[in-house]
C-alpha cells in the first residue's frame, strides 16, 4: 500500500460498505474468502529473502513459470519433503529453477537493451528528439501507456504529448487501440520480449517489428 494511490488515511481500514459492481437487482448468493495458495506466498518470500541478503536489488526474478512447466515434478518434490523429509532433492530442484530463471531474465534484459538502442537509432534516423525520445525510452519500463499517463509523467501539454505519440505510431514503435474516450498505446516489440515463454530463444539480432514495418 505504501507509496501507491491507495496510500491514504483510510489505508488498512475495514470497509463499512460492500463493493459490488452490477445491476441493483442482482444479488450475491455465495461469497467466501479464498486465501492465496501457500506455494505462491513461499515463492514471494524467497524473492524477498534474496533481496534482504543483497542478492537482488529489485524483485525482477520470477520463479513461478519454471515450476508451472514442471508441475508434476514440483508436486512430487513437495510430497517427498512432507512424507520423507527429502529436503536435499527439493533444494537442488529449487536451485535449478533459480539458475534457469536468472538466465532467462538476463536474456530478456539483453533483448530490451537492444530494443532501446534500436529505438534510439530509428528516432535519430527520422530526426525525432525531445518528448518523442523521452517517451520511447520510458516504454522500456512501461510498454502500455495513455496520453494522460504521459502528461503526468513528463508535465507536458496535451498537444505536445499527442504529437510525440503520433510520431511513435508513425514509425511503428507504438500501436494505438481505441479505449474509452482516448487511445491505449502499446509497444509490441517490448511486449513480445516480456511475453515470450520461459526458455524461448530470444535472439537479440532479429529485426524489430517496427523495423520490418509490421
Amino acid at each position: 500500500m505504501k507509496g501507491t494511490k491507495s496510500d491514504n488515511p483510510q489505508a488498512w481500514d475495514i470497509r463499512s460498505t460492500q463493493v459490488f459492481i452490477g445491476s441493483p437487482t442482482r444479488r450475491i448468493e455465495d461469497a467466501r474468502f479464498v486465501p492465496m495458495p501457500p506455494g505462491r506466498i513461499g515463492r514471494l518470500l524467497v524473492l524477498l529473502q534474496m533481496m534482504s541478503r543483497g542478492l537482488l536489488s529489485q524483485p525482477l526474478l520470477s520463479v513461478s513459470p519454471w515450476f508451472e512447466r514442471r508441475r508434476p515434478e514440483y508436486q512430487d518434490r513437495l510430497l517427498g519433503v512432507s512424507t520423507k523429509g527429502d529436503w536435499d532433492d527439493w533444494i537442488l530442484f529449487f536451485c535449478q529453477d533459480i539458475e534457469e530463471s536468472c538466465e532467462d531474465a538476463l536474456l530478456r534484459v539483453k533483448r530490451l537493451v537492444n530494443v532501446r538502442q534500436r529505438y534510439r537509432s530509428l528516432l535519430d534516423e527520422h530526426r525525432y528528439s525531445g518528448l518523442s525520445v523521452q517517451t520511447a525510452m520510458y516504454l522500456i519500463g512501461q510498454p502500455t501507456v495513455t496520453a494522460s499517463m504521459l502528461r503526468r509523467r513528463f508535465g507536458k501539454s496535451p498537444s505536445a504529448v499527442q504529437h510525440a505519440l503520433s510520431r511513435l505510431v508513425s514509425v511503428g514503435i507504438l500501436r494505438a487501440y481505441p479505449a474509452g474516450r482516448g487511445n491505449l498505446y502499446i509497444a509490441p516489440d517490448i511486449h513480445k520480449v516480456l511475453a515470450a515463454p520461459l526458455g524461448a530463444a530470444i535472439d537479440v539480432s532479429v529485426p524489430l517489428m517496427c523495423e520490418r514495418g509490421e
